[in-house]
């Protein structure tokens, strides 16, 4: 055999060596790969404090029964290695109200690393699912969902859209994740956990926080002109100043001083202007539509705590407004009883991640999960 058909020998047994590897490293192959179930070290974050440590065990005894309905549900991860963790974390919702706490499974999946061609692990993925005992969690969250008004003394929120059914029940999606994730709602006696707020009880936290806000600007001129007193007053008894330093000093304050009382007309008069338009646009609706004040305040996210002259509704894209509703909670029940729970999920778009989305939202047994209520 001559020198070239030898090369050429060597370099298709290298050809056929890759193209074999990435046989052995396509999508059908990853999912081919069986991970197991981990269990993390729990989880305990700030939590109620009305609740006592010796009482943590009927919380996890509550959250290793849910743990079993997920491997239920998804008792072969496909592609992916399966760890879930326990927690308690958080205030109550409302005051001697239920102790918060939580089931979180996250799900890790194989890739093909095309450069050692082979199955790697992720670090990292977006790919989780929940389960928020006597907490709203992601479902309504202070990141993306309170306002800045509120209403009897209460935060408001924005509710989630429903946009689906699932299993016999509404399915959410949360500001938190957008349209990577769901969630339901588990309720007890069928109440709900929250109040909407009208549209007049919205326009006067509106008009209230605007009050807020003007008077604080306004304020901030006499601020202003104390600070440069008091700055003058200082100056003038720093004895490690040298006469003239303190002289300029003082001169510079001065000047800024005596021009204050126009900068102070000036502003007054600009902030009137602008607020007075914000108050004429509340009013004039309030007087244009007095029939309709007592319909619940719908609005679009981008006009959170603000009022632009119309309300939205929820067809158009609007979410209703809403305030926590203590009398929902049963206070006669054990601290750690469920009386709410978040079931929620979330997803990647790589082919491990949506085969569990698909196994997960098939073989979930979520009305095991309701049967949980209260007990």
């Amino acid at each position: 055999m001559n020198k070239n058909l030898l090369l050429i020998f060597y370099c298709l047994l290298i050809i056929s060596g890759v193209y074999a590897q990435n046989q052995n490293c396509d999508g059908a192959s990853i999912l081919a790969i069986k991970g197991k179930w981990k269990t993390l070290a729990n989880n305990i974050v700030f939590p109620e404090k009305t609740f006592p440590s010796s009482q943590y065990s009927q919380v996890f005894t509550r959250l290793d029964k849910i743990a079993s309905l997920f491997q239920q549900a998804y008792p072969q991860p496909a592609g992916m290695e399966a760890e879930w963790y326990r927690s308690i974390r958080g205030a109550a919702i409302v005051k001697n109200g239920p102790v918060p706490y939580q089931f979180n499974s996250l799900y890790l999946s194989w890739y093909c690393n095309r450069t050692l061609n082979k199955p790697e692990l992720n670090g990292e993925t977006g790919t989780w699912a929940y389960t928020f005992v006597n907490g709203f969690g992601w479902f309504i969250s202070d990141q993306y969902d309170l306002l800045l008004i509120r209403v009897n003394n209460q935060n408001v929120y924005f509710l989630p859209p429903i946009i689906d059914e699932w299993k016999g029940y509404k399915v959410y999606r949360s500001s938190s994740h957008g349209d990577m994730g769901r969630c339901i709602i588990l309720l007890h006696n069928d109440q709900l956990p929250w109040r909407s707020i009208t549209q007049q009880q919205y326009l006067q936290a509106v008009r209230s926080f605007w009050e807020k806000s003007k008077s604080g600007m306004d304020s901030a001129y006499d601020k202003y002109e104390a600070n440069l007193q008091r700055g003058i007053s200082n100056t003038q008894n720093n004895k490690n100043l040298k006469q003239d330093d303190r002289d300029k000093i003082i001169g510079g304050l001065q000047k800024d001083l005596d021009a204050q009382p126009k900068r102070k007309a000036d502003g007054l008069a600009s902030s009137n202007k602008y607020w007075g338009g914000k108050f004429k646009i509340m009013d004039d609706y309030i007087a244009q539509h007095s029939s309709s004040l007592q319909d619940p305040a719908i609005l679009e996210t981008r006009y959170a705590s603000d009022f632009t002259g119309s309300f939205s509704t929820l067809e158009k894209g609007g979410q209703a407004l809403v305030t926590v509703d203590p009398s929902y909670f049963n206070k006669q029940l054990p601290a750690c009883a469920p009386q709410l729970i978040v079931l929620y999920w979330r997803w990647d778009k790589n082919p491990a991640s949506m085969n569990f989305k698909k196994a997960f939202e098939t073989n979930f047994p979520v009305k095991q999960l309701a049967a949980m209520l209260d007990k």
